[in-house]
């Protein structure tokens, strides 16, 4: 029998992940359905990512917030190009402590999916059904106010292959009759993150701040990367310890 995915099956927000909501809700139930949305994607995003090991630092909402810059789309290889949020975010925590004035700095990491299967995009509306969307247009990054942002990503598995789902919020005609948030659908064999290159990241930062950010970057846990971002100047102090 040949395959096919059940991603080509979805009707309801819900066939997406049991714990998301629809875009409707009454304003007394809004914590709750929150609270419920937040426990159902913390244990999704616990589990073992089924990517490159190197690159699992930006799946699972490693690239929260990050702007989208494109995707392209070839017969069984799609790549999709989203800012760096954790790079955008550390650059600017280093201007505000160097009291220089805030300038943005958008370098992209390239999520790329081969042995693809199957590509769509959906949204809700606001009775949770989902309608087919166009998913090969996104606003340029010009104006980062209104930019189309990356939410989040979950993972599922079935006979050998890989479905990858993310949340996108994306602005545009549909936003207003169908809620901000399109769903990109992806059935896969093996996916990996590309960064921007070392160089060219040091050539904008410049040297003090891309080691800082380096040091940052490869930290073991959080509170490592919380240290290493509010004490650039006091790195040996920290390392020590």
């Amino acid at each position: 029998m040949a395959y096919r995915s059940w991603l080509k099956d979805v009707k309801k927000i819900n066939d997406l992940a049991e714990w998301l909501h629809e875009d409707r809700w009454s304003l007394e139930s809004q914590d709750r359905q929150w609270e419920k949305e937040k426990k159902g994607y913390d244990l999704s995003r616990n589990r073992d990512l089924p990517v490159e090991q190197n690159s699992i630092k930006y799946f699972g909402a490693g690239l929260h917030d990050g702007y989208v810059f494109g995707v392209e789309r070839w017969e069984s290889r799609l790549e999709i190009k989203v800012a760096n949020s954790a790079a955008l975010m550390f650059w600017q925590t280093y201007l505000d402590f160097k009291g220089r004035d805030w300038v943005p700095l958008l370098t992209p990491v390239t999520l790329v999916f081969e042995g693809v299967n199957y590509v769509n995009a959906v949204r809700a509306d606001t009775d949770g059904w989902l309608k087919w969307s166009n998913w090969t247009s996104w606003r340029p990054v010009e104006d980062i106010r209104c930019a189309d942002t990356l939410i989040r990503d979950w993972f599922f598995q079935q006979d050998g292959k890989i479905q990858w789902i993310c949340q996108f919020r994306k602005y545009g005609p549909e936003s207003n009759r169908l809620g901000s948030s399109l769903f990109l659908l992806v059935d896969f064999e093996r996916a990996y993150a590309v960064p921007e290159h070392d160089g060219l990241l040091r050539a904008r930062m410049g040297d003090e701040c891309f080691e800082a950010w380096r040091r940052y970057d490869e930290a073991s846990t959080k509170e490592l990367q919380y240290m290493y971002m509010f004490n650039f100047l006091d790195y040996e102090k920290f390392s020590s310890q």
